[in-house]
């Protein structure tokens, strides 16, 4: 190095900081597609799916287990009460069907499962409301309300509660993975950058020397 002229080692010293902020910005970009990356994981694989399950929860406990109650008490009428049933099914059908087509860990599948089979077994029972709500019975809407409703509706309450916790703790998980990312990512680029220090002063030092020869 010390038989170098100084252009030379100006050229080198250049070069080699030339890499360190190749090296810079490449990490700075691989970070950031690895934030967005994991952003887009994120929402599509749990909050799309906590939204579709939240939607079918509340359909379920605002549209026809209220509903249910309210035309037996007498306080909500047979139309809307029609009206309000017909809207928890089409929201129920469509966000199910939305939240199934998404990808699943095996016990999500397994509890998907649980909440499919409960839905299925409360069909009829919601089908003996329609036609309750339909002829107008009142001694009947109390009877289903009393006796029928909770027991066909909370099982699928608490499938649908327990998806709804798994999607959670995985967004959690998820979300803690990335924060470990970020700061190894944090580190490496800490280092990258002394790196470029360094080379930054050893450019200096041998340009100092090669001009006091």
């Amino acid at each position: 190095i010390c038989r170098m002229t100084i252009r030379t080692r100006l050229t080198l010293s250049l070069a080699l900081l030339g890499i360190v902020i190749m090296l810079v910005a490449g990490a700075g970009l691989y970070g950031l597609n690895a934030a967005a990356e994991q952003t887009r994981s994120i929402v599509i694989e749990r909050v799309t799916p906590l939204r579709s399950l939240k939607m079918v929860a509340d359909a379920y406990a605002i549209k026809v287990v209220n509903t249910i109650n309210k035309v037996a008490a007498g306080t909500l009428s047979w139309q809307f009460g029609q009206s309000n049933m017909m809207s928890a099914k089409a929201v129920i059908t469509r966000q199910w069907q939305t939240y199934l087509a998404l990808p699943k860990s095996g016990e999500e599948q397994d509890l998907a499962n649980t909440a499919s089979a409960a839905m299925d077994k409360a069909a009829p029972a919601l089908d003996k409301v329609k036609e309750i709500m339909t002829s107008g019975d009142n001694a009947a809407m109390t009877a289903f309300a009393d006796k029928e409703l909770y027991p066909a509706i909370d099982p699928i309450s608490t499938a649908i509660s327990s998806l709804i916790d798994l999607e959670v703790k995985a967004a959690q998980a998820q979300y803690e993975t990335a924060e470990s990312n970020r700061m190894l990512l944090l580190m490496i680029m800490g280092g990258v950058g002394l790196g470029a220090l360094l080379i930054l002063g050893f450019a200096f030092t041998i340009v100092i020397r090669g001009v006091s020869l």
